[in-house]
């Protein structure tokens, strides 16, 4: 079994290695300030309080989400005592982690950007792989490294980095082993597949994709016993997990019915879902309504397109193995993307954009070789494109949401509250107020759990009455009372809205950077600026 594709000379290996090392530690640094500067997330509070609750108490439940709180599904019931909403691949790996490095959303990111510079070395393999070329392969890390949507995936307390790392380190494990045994191959890329869909169910397109490797690549050397040995780390990863299934079967089942129900609608109109992906997810990401630079993001997109139209158009590409390869993998990816995730949330993308990252590596190698563009302009062109995407990175970064909306936030409820005032407000809370304080995440507010706050906070997740509007008309009269009868908004910070009771009496006050009125004497004095 050779290699697919020819080698570039060494001088041009040589330097790409000197770029992609430049690269890399820009990613890492990239990482790191936009973990430091990015204000956490309800996502992110979601998944760190059942690992919280198992690392500091041994339990894999939800201290802070209300059974009657989600913003979604109006009933979950046993979430407080089980997590079986989500595979708990990740929440335990996370938990371990906390437990080393502490819980906080920067360690958590930590584990994230980690796994990210495993997604980097596995694309590099992939790429050489497919193309014998070394140099192509740094080319292919480099591109990824600076990829907008994987960064983010990489800065964030979720296991989509995870799962992306695992899936295409079950293909780079293939093509690397694949020559040296295919038995060893079959057994190293499955386990790493398998890791990948049970750290997410929407990672079991990698299990497709690994297949269709397998058959693309090595079809006429394919046995029964290379698809026994390739299930045999699924079941036991199956099997695991059912003994954790087997301690409340009922609440299982109800559970992950539940989450499943807005998630899995395309199963019921694939074509559909199909043919509406890449507007809804992908358009509405790459061109927001909003205007402004964020829709320079746009051109992005269409460096993709452009290396999957050209791949497929133009003969002397399309040529090379590898790249008819990524041809199918890609749309694979997009397919059943689009199929298992009918919700259309944008973090998922990273699955499909490290595909078309690889195939735009292999893409602009064929055009450099063959001079089908000159050179000059093609390095430019690339350039361009990798700092496109820097520049959104860093405008992220130098917007600080952690600052200027999550640290006043936090300030101001420590002001207002004591360790017996009952906060509710969203699950992120839990990093910076931690057990010392009351905190529920509640998007009813107590409209159906009973429970009377004397704090809210809202968020994008948690946006009062809006959230229920049509699907819950009790919950959104409900919610609306209790905001405009009882409490009053006191301060605003980013996407952050406190909201404090009306009695006594509200004084106005005002800020810089925030407008705030307080009808609870702060135990001790609150200033209003962000720091």
């Amino acid at each position: 079994m050779n290699r697919l594709g020819p080698s570039v000379p060494a001088a041009n290996s040589q330097r790409l290695k000197a770029v992609c090392g430049a690269v890399l530690l820009g990613f890492v640094a990239r990482g790191r300030a936009g973990s430091l500067t990015r204000s956490p997330w309800w996502d992110e509070g979601m998944l760190a309080d059942p690992a919280h609750q198992l690392a500091a108490h041994g339990r894999l439940g939800s201290a802070i989400l209300s059974e009657y709180g989600h913003p979604i599904i109006r009933d979950f019931p046993g979430y407080a005592r089980y997590t079986y909403w989500t595979l708990p691949e990740y929440v335990v790996v996370l938990a371990g982690w906390s437990k080393v490095f502490g819980f906080s959303p920067f360690a958590g990111r930590m584990l994230s950007l980690l796994c990210g510079l495993g997604l980097i070395f596995g694309c590099r393999v992939i790429a050489s792989r497919l193309s014998g070329s070394a140099g192509l392969g740094m080319l292919a890390a480099a591109l990824v490294a600076t990829d907008y949507t994987v960064l983010l995936s990489c800065v964030t307390v979720r296991m989509d980095a995870m799962a992306a790392a695992l899936g295409y380190g079950a293909i780079a494990a293939y093509l690397a082993l694949r020559e040296r045994g295919q038995l060893k191959a079959v057994i190293v890329a499955s386990a790493l597949a398998a890791a990948s869909a049970f750290a997410h169910p929407v990672a079991i397109l990698y299990t497709g994709g690994l297949l269709m490797t397998a058959v693309y690549f090595d079809r006429v050397h394919l046995r029964p016993k290379h698809f026994l040995f390739a299930a045999l780390p699924y079941l036991v990863c199956a099997g695991l997990w059912g003994i954790y299934i087997a301690r409340a079967p009922a609440i299982f089942w109800r559970q992950i019915s539940l989450h499943a129900a807005y998630r899995v609608g395309g199963l019921a109109s694939p074509l559909q879902s199909v043919l509406w992906d890449w507007r809804y997810r992908y358009l509405t990401f790459f061109f927001p309504s909003g205007g402004g630079a964020e829709r320079l993001k746009v051109f992005v997109l269409a460096a993709y397109a452009a290396g999957f139209v050209a791949a497929l158009a133009v003969p002397v590409i399309r040529r090379s193995r590898g790249v008819v390869y990524l041809l199918l993998l890609l749309p694979l990816y997009y397919v059943e993307l689009a199929v298992l995730d009918h919700a259309q949330f944008p973090h998922y993308m990273v699955h499909v954009v490290v595909a078309a990252e690889l195939l735009l590596a292999l893409v602009i190698g064929a055009c450099w070789r063959q001079r089908l563009i000159p050179r000059i302009p093609l390095a430019a062109a690339a350039a361009a494109f990798m700092a496109l995407q820097l520049g959104g990175h860093l405008i992220r970064i130098r917007s600080n949401s952690y600052a200027t909306a999550y640290l006043p936030t936090i300030k101001f409820l420590q002001a207002h509250a004591t360790p017996s005032t009952l906060i509710m407000g969203p699950t992120q809370l839990l990093f910076s107020l931690g057990e010392r304080y009351r905190l529920v995440d509640d998007a009813r507010l107590g409209g159906l759990s009973g429970q009377r706050a004397q704090i809210i906070v809202l968020d994008s997740f948690h946006p009062g009455a809006s959230s229920f509007t049509g699907r819950e008309p009790d919950m959104a009269r409900w919610v609306d009372g209790v905001l405009t009868k009882r409490f009053h908004l006191a301060a605003t910070y980013g996407e952050f809205r406190i909201y404090l009771p009306n009695e006594p009496a509200p004084a106005a006050r005002t800020g810089k950077h925030a407008q705030t009125t307080s009808s609870v004497r702060p135990r001790q004095q609150h200033r209003d600026r962000r720091e």
